[in-house]
């Protein structure tokens, strides 16, 4: 049957949130199925009579698919495969080209689920290029498309670029409400679901990222080993189990987030997304210092993220919260002089201090006063507390609020025991 065969296949199973194991039922391997997609295998009828009951299709419409293809079928399943191709590579600009072309093919011939299909693939493309208004124009003229609304798969995958979006935007009351919408529109599919497990994943960082510690907790018991199939995804597994763990160090669960992260690193891997390592184990490195755990695992994960940053080339603020999260690390250690030296770079007062500034701001401020200058601290923290202002973080303001404060107290009255109980809390 070939690859225009493979091509539709592919694409009525991704429509209905189906994985190869679910379209594959009792008779065929997952394996089997990726061999039909790709077009190297010839399914007998009884095969083909299974694989339309589970798409929902009439007995004998996949027959149809092979048999005289028009020229439109050719030419979408040629630029279908170029897209996808494109997709692997990570060559986004041409895959979002492909998948545009693909797209006019199938509406050509009037195969709408396709059409949503590839315009999700561009959709997507266009948020990896950074071109997020052009994605946002994609996703909702797909949200308001008969056919994605009426088809739970398609239209869950739609919301879930946009609460990605939202939450890249910092939109968070966006990206909370779109993601309680695309886990419902999920549930009707089956427990094991990509589609399914993404809109669980995206809703535990949504209410997370919006303070909602306590309800991202509640789903998070969807998310535990018990509740996700082993048949599941590695990376999807990995991605549930980082984000379980954030929420358990948010609530003060340390030894929870520490075994959830350790989890994540086993099940995530950076041959299949460096990017998304280097994500993780940075991200990891921080929650473990913010609950004060500071050993050799931690500075694994600041290695480890920093030689992927390195093969990626990344720049931009990526080395500076690498040299902060260090020192932090150092500081946790006791090495407070070697500390001090790591946040040198920090001490330049720009215009307007930035998270990262005012964080090592904060942080040198609590190694000089551990170190038995008080004077010196003080003018790091005030430093601080203006940065922590500008950014609007309270909470950030309050903490040194209370050590300028502690400090203005004891500074005279008895130095040594006072500064001693200053540095410790």
């Amino acid at each position: 049957m070939g690859r225009i065969f493979g091509d539709r296949l592919r694409a009525e199973r991704l429509s209905r949130g189906l994985t190869q194991e679910q379209l594959g039922g009792p008779e065929c391997s997952h394996s089997y199925i990726s061999l039909l997609e790709r077009g190297v295998r010839e399914p007998s009828s009884e095969i083909l009579g299974g694989l339309a009951q589970r798409l929902g299709l009439p007995p004998g419409e996949l027959e149809q698919w092979a048999l005289q293809p028009t020229l439109q079928d050719q030419e979408y399943s040629l630029a279908a495969l170029h897209a996808w191709c494109a997709w692997d590579s990570r060559d986004y600009e041409s895959a979002a080209s492909h998948a545009l072309v693909a797209a006019q093919f199938a509406r050509e011939s009037r195969k709408d689920a396709t059409v949503c299909e590839m315009n999700l693939l561009r959709a997507e493309c266009l948020v990896r290029l950074g071109r997020h208004e052009q994605g946002r124009n994609l996703v909702n003229m797909l949200l308001a498309n008969t056919l994605a609304s009426g088809n739970a798969g398609l239209r869950s995958e739609a919301l879930q670029l946009s609460v990605r979006m939202a939450l890249a935007e910092r939109s968070f009351r966006a990206a909370v409400v779109q993601s309680q919408e695309s886990v419902i529109q999920s549930a009707v599919l089956e427990g094991d679901s990509t589609v399914r497990l993404a809109a669980l994943h995206l809703v535990i960082r949504a209410l997370l990222s919006e303070g909602h510690k306590e309800a991202a907790w509640r789903h998070c018991a969807l998310a535990g080993d018990d509740a996700v199939p082993v048949r599941a995804p590695s990376h999807l597994r990995g991605r549930l189990a980082w984000a379980v763990g954030d929420v358990a160090f948010a609530r003060g669960q340390a030894d929870v987030g520490i075994d959830r992260h350790e989890r994540a690193a086993t099940l995530l891997r950076p041959q299949v997304d460096l990017r998304e390592w280097a994500a993780f184990n940075l991200s990891s490195a921080r929650a473990r210092l913010e609950a004060g755990v500071a050993d050799e695992a931690t500075l694994a994960c600041l290695d480890r993220a920093e030689a992927a940053h390195l093969i990626l080339g990344l720049g931009g603020e990526i080395p500076r919260e690498l040299a902060f999260l260090k020192a932090l690390w150092l500081h946790g250690r006791g090495r407070n002089d070697e500390a001090l030296e790591g946040l040198v770079s920090f001490e330049e007062r720009s215009q307007r201090m930035d998270r990262l500034s005012s964080e090592a701001a904060f942080l040198g401020g609590r190694i000089l006063l551990r170190l038995g200058s008080p004077d010196q601290a003080l003018a790091r923290l005030a430093l601080a507390q203006e940065g922590f202002f500008r950014l609007r973080n309270l909470r950030g303001a309050q903490g040194v609020a209370d050590l300028i404060l502690e400090i203005s107290r004891t500074k005279y009255e008895d130095p040594g025991p006072a500064l001693a109980h200053s540095a410790a809390s």
